[in-house]
């Protein structure tokens, strides 16, 4: 549910629906937005566009090398240490 001040901030961050999302006053609305409760970025350009249906598509990360390789490789990068072998 969305408070007043939340209400007031969509109504006037819609004025942007032809403009560009990027501005700081559209900032400074969605930040205005958040005092009340955190939303994501997505969800508050859905509730800007009034847009039903936000969907997520989860995506699996199937890492390239092992992970105590790869601090390995970024430790011996830090210190100066030849990292090929």
């Amino acid at each position: 549910m969305l408070t007043s001040k939340q209400k007031i901030c969509l109504e006037k961050a819609e004025y942007y629906h032809t403009r560009n999302y990027l501005t700081e006053s559209f900032g400074k609305l969605y930040l205005a937005f958040c005092d009340d409760g955190y939303v994501s970025t997505d969800k508050f350009l859905a509730l800007v566009k009034k847009e039903d249906n936000l969907l997520r598509f989860p995506t699996k990360v199937s890492p390239s090398i092992d992970f105590d390789k790869y601090t390995n490789i970024v430790r011996n990068q830090a210190i100066g240490k030849d990292t090929a072998k």
